[in-house]
């Protein structure tokens, strides 16, 4: 008798330990399964954030829509972008350039540079809207008469100087003319004009008075959203529309360089910041439902699944890549749009133009580049970890074909 119970108490004891040993299986499983299910869930909401994100920043290159907006109602696009033109005024101080060839090459303190507009093919431009800046970013007063401009140059013997005209079609600005003197010495060489990119004034101005509950509701924005736009010069917000958005929580933030048009028609610098949050009523629903699903699928699976589920993770798409390698061409691009990057490609000044992109890249990232035709050179590209590669063509500068490359490498240091 004492035998037989002294069994029966084994038997018990090893039952007890067997569904101890399966219910720390089972909940290694259930660990495994939320984890693994969380981590997918959490990717697709990060690149959908960053969907959202970008598509904010590609507010700088579309119109509102509809075009006729004007702040209330309803919209289904956010468009800030408008087509600025843009060309440039060469002086050169060299005999070749004097209009009397018998003058003597000397230096000019008020040299009259003279304008017709309708010449240029501006035939109804916004006068309200024309700004004109020297080689040092700098705004000059101009004079105006009819379709006439006309501005005054200082500019040393055998020197050059320039000056960027940009015209836009906003005409929210009080017109403004200055009274100029001095005299016609040289034939000016003046670039054909070009179409960029800008954000407009008006845009801008009919955004922020708007409300944000009608704007993310009808252009059918799921999540909470913030647009930043910074001057860049005097590191001072512009425009701050949107949402309040946390520095924690599901946050995705995106950068975007660009031109902007301020509150008296000037050109400047900017920096337009998307960022994205997760709504919190919505992660909380999702939560509960991603658990409860869980749960169901750990017991289903618990066992016959669990090899494979672990030896096979979810992999992850490569953001990083994608958002360096868009940061390198928005970067390029920028700098092609401040009227710098042909001039660099024809000289062939690959130090300056690293150190132009280096000031406006994170600091992580070490950009190389080389200037080229066909083949391009591979020196000073790092030869270990992930290195991404991009090319940017430039065709023609001052109206003369080049038809070179642009070979940018960045990796992180």
């Amino acid at each position: 008798m004492y035998r037989k119970n002294k069994g029966k108490g084994v038997i018990q004891l090893d039952f007890m330990i067997s569904i101890g040993i399966f219910f720390v299986v089972f909940s290694f499983i259930i660990l495994g399964v939320t984890s693994y299910l969380t981590n997918v869930k959490d990717t697709i909401d990060i690149v959908t954030l960053r969907t959202e994100a970008f598509s904010l920043l590609r507010s700088a290159e579309t119109d509102f829509s509809p075009s006729g907006w004007n702040g209330t109602g309803n919209i289904s696009r956010i468009g800030l972008a408008t087509t600025v033109k843009r060309f440039r005024i060469y002086v050169n101080n060299s005999k070749p350039f004097y209009i009397n060839q018998s003058l003597n090459v000397t230096d000019l303190g008020s040299e009259i540079i003279r304008l017709n507009m309708s010449e240029l093919g501006f035939q109804r431009h916004d006068f309200n809207s024309t700004v004109i800046y020297d080689s040092a970013n700098a705004s000059v007063p101009y004079q105006r008469d009819g379709d006439n401009i006309s501005l005054a140059a200082s500019v040393n013997s055998l020197a050059v100087v320039y000056f960027t005209v940009y015209i836009d079609d906003d005409s929210n600005f009080t017109g403004a003319s200055s009274s100029i003197s001095g005299s016609d010495i040289l034939n000016e060489l003046v670039t054909a004009p070009e179409k960029i990119e800008a954000l407009q004034y008006n845009k801008i101005h009919r955004l922020s008075i708007s409300s944000y509950s009608n704007v993310k509701n009808s252009t059918q924005i799921r999540s909470d959203f913030n647009m930043l736009l910074t001057d860049t010069l005097t590191n001072t917000a512009f425009m701050n529309y949107g949402d309040i958005v946390a520095r924690s929580s599901n946050v995705v933030s995106l950068e975007r360089l660009v031109l902007f048009q301020n509150s008296t028609g000037g050109i400047r610098r900017g920096k337009l910041l998307g960022k994205q949050k997760k709504n919190e009523k919505e992660m909380m629903n999702m939560k509960g439902y991603v658990y409860t699903l869980e749960i169901v699928i750990g017991m289903i699976l618990m066992l016959v699944t669990f090899v494979s589920l672990f030896s096979n993770p979810p992999s992850k798409p490569e953001i990083e890549v994608t958002i360096i390698k868009q940061s390198g061409f928005n970067s390029l691009d920028f700098i092609n749009r401040e009227g710098l990057l042909r001039e660099l490609v024809q000289n062939n000044s690959e130090a300056e133009l690293e150190s132009r992109l280096s000031a406006l890249l994170s600091k992580s990232i070490k950009p190389e580049v080389e200037i080229c035709a066909e083949t391009c050179g591979t020196t000073g590209v790092s030869t270990t970890g992930n290195v991404i590669t991009l090319d940017y063509y430039v065709s023609a500068f001052n109206e003369n074909y080049m038809g070179r490359r642009v070979k940018l490498w960045l990796w992180r240091k």
